[in-house]
């Protein structure tokens, strides 16, 4: 299994034009793992022979701590010495692996907001490699042999007693102490994960000792009863199929930050309790729910998730556009769902792909949206853009002049099949931003839905890092599909009125379905070219990079 994922790992490094290579302190120890060591050295390799480019990221960890390998980097490396006596080059070759990724130019992230940390690096990346694809080598998560190392320290400390071990990760150890009602307070954290599905016979009373866990995971497992206790100190609920109608009596949940129930049996036949500390609340895929309660009971929720209620849900409740801080709602594939009455006025994220049930007032809500939130990402079913929407035209290609600074504006379009597709598995949408033929932005959005819909999203923070106040700007919007069974269909753009004079906007005339097609083509063919003048760059380097070492090493030779 490790073989294979690290097999996985070093094919990908092999063929990614950039990578990243990720060191989290979380443990620290997890850079210095002998797994992403070797990681590591390919990368190295690979920058060395294929001349990739290699971006360090340091995720809430001093670089200089992994160049020096001092403070938790050397008690790490020192237990790598102890493990492989007998391999000390391999250990030598770790180090300098560490050492040398740590003096690359890097990027580093110690605080602040991780979406825009991402953001600038895959902005910076899109530049540098204009448009070969990013991957980032390694994730924010801990690779499964990290996990490993981390569980070892644990059951080095109880090895023979299961219910003295803080954390319990290994399916076959929560299975016993569950089976056996083995659990005591030190136990903090369970993850049940089964590799095969089973049911497990058990008196559900298992967690009445527990009083400290914070943290239950369970997946892939069924229950001969449900449990008839939950310790009140649970910071994290991630029960998938949880067995039963309701949470059990005396469970208060006010220290919760995540409950994440999937494919429940629960009713909600009550309103939430209060659930003071919860931010993320995940109940897809429950075919019990037929309406969501009374959400005032969770007031600082930033995140919910009712995707995938098939043939049950059909309304969503008023209270929710009471809660402030909400910045998440996804509803999709939930396809009898009617009714949103409303919603919070800081929801940045909408995602309400396959609703084909929405009546015209929910959809509405959603278009007012645009005009209310300062970022704004939608996909919904298929619809109309409003006629309060400044410009349309047909296609994926939308122009405008403006003078001066340029506007802040709600961008739409409507993504429809091609010809009779019947079924698909989705696409991506590219959208491209330029200013007087100067590309100043490039996204890209997914639908995994194999239905018509439609994306909305504000792109003023493209707009607003360029600003000519004299002359008039020449600004084009280029979006399509990357799939050919579908296209774009029309397009949109609402223009925010403050601070702006619409004098100052000019839109141009749509272009005909000729020029569309014909455009399609020539970028196509500037992406190929771009595409091999980009790989005959990296081959012209790895040339002068080898005549270069000839040459240094000619001049050593003669010892000038």
């Amino acid at each position: 299994m490790v073989e294979e994922e690290n097999k996985e790992t070093e094919d990908m490094i092999e063929k990614d034009q950039l990578v990243a290579v990720l060191d989290e302190l979380k443990p620290a120890e997890a850079a210095a793992t002998s797994s992403s060591s070797i990681n590591e050295q390919r990368i190295l390799d690979c920058k060395k022979k294929r001349g990739q480019m290699v971006w360090p990221i340091f995720y809430k960890v001093e670089p200089s701590d992994v160049f020096d390998q001092k403070n938790r980097y050397a008690e790490a490396m020192a237990k790598h010495e102890e493990r492989f006596k007998s391999e000390m080059e391999r250990v030598k070759g770790w180090r300098s692996a560490l050492k040398e990724v740590a003096n690359l130019s890097r990027w580093t992230f110690k605080t602040g907001y991780e979406y825009k940390f991402i953001m600038e690096i895959i902005e910076e990346a899109s530049t540098k490699l204009h448009r070969e694809r990013l991957y980032i080598v390694g994730t924010l998560q801990m690779h499964d042999l990290i996990q490993h190392m981390g569980r070892e320290v644990v059951w080095e400390k109880a090895p023979l007693e299961l219910g003295k071990r803080s954390r319990l990760w290994y399916h076959e150890d929560a299975l016993r102490v569950l089976i056996e009602n083995s659990g005591t307070d030190k136990i903090e954290g369970i993850m049940l994960d089964l590799p095969q599905r089973e049911e497990i016979q058990w008196s559900g009373t298992a967690f009445e000792k527990m009083n400290n866990l914070r943290i239950l995971i369970v997946r892939n497992a069924s229950f001969s009863t449900s449990p008839k206790h939950l310790p009140n100190n649970l910071r994290l609920l991630d029960w998938e199929e949880y067995p039963s109608e309701f949470l059990p009596q005396g469970f208060y949940t006010r220290k919760v930050v995540m409950l994440k129930l999937c494919a429940n049996r629960l009713k909600l036949a009550k309103p939430f309790q209060k659930f003071e500390k919860l931010t993320h609340i995940d109940f897809s895929s429950s075919q019990l729910i037929t309406q969501i309660p009374d959400m005032s009971g969770v007031p600082n929720i930033t995140e919910l998730i009712f995707s995938n209620y098939n043939n049950h849900l059909v309304s969503l409740p008023e209270s929710i556009k009471r809660l402030d801080g909400l910045d998440e709602l996804l509803v999709k594939n939930c396809k009898k769902l009617r009714e949103i009455s409303g919603i919070p006025p800081n929801l940045q994220i909408i995602n309400a792909e396959n609703c084909p049930s929405l009546t015209s007032h929910s959809v509405n809500v959603i278009w007012l949206q645009a005009k209310e939130v300062e970022y704004l990402t939608v996909r919904m079913p298929r619809t109309p853009i409003p006629n309060w929407f400044d410009h349309h035209c047909k296609g994926g290609i939308l122009c405008f002049r403006a003078r001066g600074k340029l506007p802040q504006v709600a961008f739409a379009l409507v993504l429809s099949k091609s010809g009779n597709v019947k079924s698909s598995h989705g696409t991506a949408v590219r959208i491209e931003c330029h200013n007087d033929g100067r590309k100043i932005s490039d996204r890209q959005y997914t639908s995994n839905n194999n239905e018509d819909c439609v994306f909305l999203m504000k792109l003023d923070n493209d707009f607003g890092k360029f600003r000519n106040n004299l002359d008039w700007n020449f600004v084009e919007i280029k979006c399509r599909s990357l799939s050919s069974n579908y296209k774009i269909s029309e397009c949109g753009v609402y223009v925010y009125k403050q601070d702006i004079n619409m004098e100052d906007i000019q839109f141009e005339d749509s272009k005909n379905d000729a020029e569309l097609e014909l455009d399609e083509l020539m970028e196509k063919n500037d992406e190929a070219k771009s595409k091999k003048t980009l790989k005959q760059l990296v081959n012209i380097s790895l040339v002068l990079l080898c005549i270069f070492v000839a040459w240094l090493v000619m001049v050593l030779r003669r010892g000038l």
